[in-house]
C-alpha cells in the first residue's frame, strides 16, 4: 500500500530527479518483502521465522505506541526508544505461560536488533529508505 506525504521523499531505483515521487510504504508490506527475499535466497525456515518474529515484535511495538505503521516511521528517534523499550521489556511478556522477572537477556537483545538492522539495510538497498547510518 503507498501512501503520499509532503513530509519524505523517497526515491525508487531508477527514478530520475524530475520523476521521484514522494512514497510511503506500509511496514506490513515491507516485511513481506523482505520475507520472501529471505526465501528466495534459501534461508532456513528457522531463520526465516527469526526475521519474521523480530520485524512483527518491532511493528507491534510501533501500533502499540500509536506511531504510523509505514516507512515514515523508520528513523534513528523511533529505533532508539524501541531500543529502550527493549532493554526495560521482561523476558517472554507476551506470554501467558511463562513468567518471568528478569530481564531480556543481552544476546537475545543483540538479535532482536540485528532482525531489524538486516530489514533497514533490505529496505535502504531496494530504494525503499534513503539511507539511514553511513558506513565510516
Amino acid at each position: 500500500m503507498i501512501k503520499s506525504t509532503n513530509q519524505n521523499k523517497r526515491k525508487l531505483k531508477g527514478e530520475t530527479d524530475l520523476e521521484v515521487k514522494i512514497k510511503v510504504f506500509d511496514l506490513q508490506k515491507m516485511m513481506e518483502g523482505f520475507i520472501l527475499e529471505q526465501n528466495c535466497r534459501g534461508n532456513s525456515k528457522a531463520t526465516v521465522e527469526y526475521y519474521e518474529g523480530n520485524i512483527s515484535r518491532f511493528i507491534s511495538y510501533l501500533d502499540e505506541q500509536r506511531i504510523a505503521s509505514d516507512t515514515s516511521s523508520i528513523c534513528k528517534l523511533e529505533i532508539q526508544k524501541y531500543i529502550l523499550h527493549l532493554k526495560t521489556t521482561k523476558r517472554w511478556s507476551n506470554s501467558e505461560y511463562i513468567k518471568s522477572e528478569g530481564k531480556i537477556s543481552s544476546k537475545s537483545f543483540q538479535t532482536y536488533i540485528r532482525a531489524i538492522k538486516a530489514w533497514i539495510a533490505w529496505m535502504e538497498e531496494e530504494g525503499y529508505l534513503d539511507k539511514m547510518f553511513q558506513q565510516k
